[in-house]
């Protein structure tokens, strides 16, 4: 399936958009704790993981026109996801773009092990961008949004937006974020990071894979919510069956010292 095809399919389920016919159906269950590699081998190893993957992908071509379209749905996103992690976690060159002066230079972003937080660092840190210092730290739980593309037009400042070639628009990306540990921040107050991928096609792969970790990210959130929700109420019921219990053997320490005044 091509790259495009892939991401129009899936970009409104990981944007949460409900443009789709059948949304219910388009929400493929996968999380990003199935793309966590409890030990992530050296660049070289990986590689060679890759390439005997590749083959053994091509050996599996016939077992996966079985599946159904949502197992292959399934299937397309975790490839796409195991590519993400696989070439992220290598460090990955981009070109960081400087809204305010137009101007492009050359960079990097790696995604940590636990594909819990993106690091985009600039070849020469005297180019950074003032405003957010030599480099940026993102925790993808504290991404506010990502756009690709035609998308980024929203978010970066129309002078800057026009200036580009409609190459360059195609593989732009804003990844729009906050540092706060909880919460969120109104845009205005949010840092931003502007960069080029190769190419189009990774930059939507990057976009589809940044908004799906964040999904799961804000889920686990919820969950966690909700198991501490469930053990205030179970402490609560506790200190008041505790409380009834004392009461009842306050009651019964006063009727032995009635009974038995002289003890």
């Amino acid at each position: 399936m091509e790259l495009v095809q892939l991401f129009n399919k899936f970009q409104c389920w990981s944007c949460q958009c409900g443009d789709m016919d059948d949304p219910v159906e388009q929400k493929v269950s996968v999380t990003a704790m199935e793309f966590r590699f409890q030990h992530f081998p050296g660049a070289k190893e990986r590689r060679d993981s890759e390439s005997s993957l590749g083959a053994s992908e091509l050996a599996s071509e016939t077992g996966k026109s079985k599946l159904s379209p949502r197992e292959h749905q399934r299937h397309e996103l975790k490839q796409l996801m195991r590519r993400f992690a696989t070439r992220g976690m290598d460090s990955v060159s981009i070109q960081l773009f400087d809204e305010l002066s137009g101007a492009t230079s050359q960079g990097t972003y790696q995604v940590d092990d636990l594909l819990e937080s993106i690091r985009f660092m600039p070849e020469d840190t005297a180019d950074s961008s003032p405003y957010a210092g030599p480099e940026h730290s993102v925790n993808i739980g504290q991404v506010v949004a990502v756009a690709s593309g035609a998308e980024c037009a929203a978010y970066v400042e129309s002078g800057a937006w026009g200036q580009l070639t409609a190459a360059d628009q195609a593989r732009l990306l804003v990844l729009v974020y906050h540092t706060q540990p909880h919460g969120s921040l109104p845009s205005v107050d949010c840092r931003k990071v502007c960069f080029m991928e190769d190419d189009e096609a990774s930059g939507q792969m990057f976009a589809i894979c940044v908004r799906i970790l964040r999904r799961y990210m804000e889920e686990q959130l919820v969950k966690l919510h909700n198991r501490l929700e469930e053990a205030l109420a179970v402490l609560q019921e506790g200190q008041k069956m505790y409380a009834t219990q004392q009461k009842v053997m306050d009651s019964q320490q006063e009727q032995i010292e009635r009974l038995c005044p002289g003890h």
